[in-house]
């Protein structure tokens, strides 16, 4: 009952629709799964971010995974909650339709998630140079064109991004965008 009529709660309580049960910074490639049971014993070669439809809490995190989204609300207290913590990998609940979809968009490709001191969680896409350096060379050779952002929103800007085409940095600050 609680699980059903939770975004209505966080809504009027102004909470936000991201409910970050283990907060660390990853980056990583993106997979959307429908069950994590499906995939706990699957070895990730690369780091990965899992987006999956349901948690039901007594699974186990997969190798190779640093971070965890879903829509599913598990109890902070559960098995894979704690494993979270324990492992450093990012653990967040979405309690609205509209950000998972854009980060399932991004399914493939490299993000950079970082959890907010206001309890959202926020994602880039990182430069080519970016992953590069962060996977200790394996990219070197190719191409540093930017992979570009996958979420633009018009009231985020890159502040320690001396050019905005690229953002190799995680530092967004909300700000009123002028014509």
């Amino acid at each position: 009952v609680i699980s059903a009529i939770e975004p209505t709660l966080r809504q009027l309580a102004e909470l936000g629709a991201w409910q970050v049960i283990s907060p660390h910074e990853v980056m990583g490639q993106v997979e959307v799964v429908e069950h994590l049971s499906t995939v706990q014993d699957k070895v990730y070669e690369e780091a990965t971010v899992l987006v999956v439809h349901n948690v039901t809490g007594e699974e186990e995190i997969p190798e190779g995974v640093v971070g965890l989204l879903t829509p599913d609300a598990p109890d902070v207290l559960s098995h894979v909650s704690v494993r979270a913590r324990n492992m450093h990998v990012l653990f967040a609940t979405c309690h609205d339709e509209e950000p998972l979809k854009q980060i399932k968009e991004a399914a493939g490709q490299y993000l950079r998630f970082k959890p907010t001191a206001a309890g959202a969680v926020t994602w880039v896409s990182p430069s080519l140079q970016s992953i590069d350096a962060f996977t200790g060379g394996i990219l070197s050779g190719e191409s540093q064109q930017g992979l570009g952002q996958v979420r633009q929103a018009s009231n985020l800007r890159c502040i320690a991004c001396l050019d905005a085409r690229y953002h190799s940095t995680l530092s967004l600050q909300t700000t009123p965008t002028t014509a």
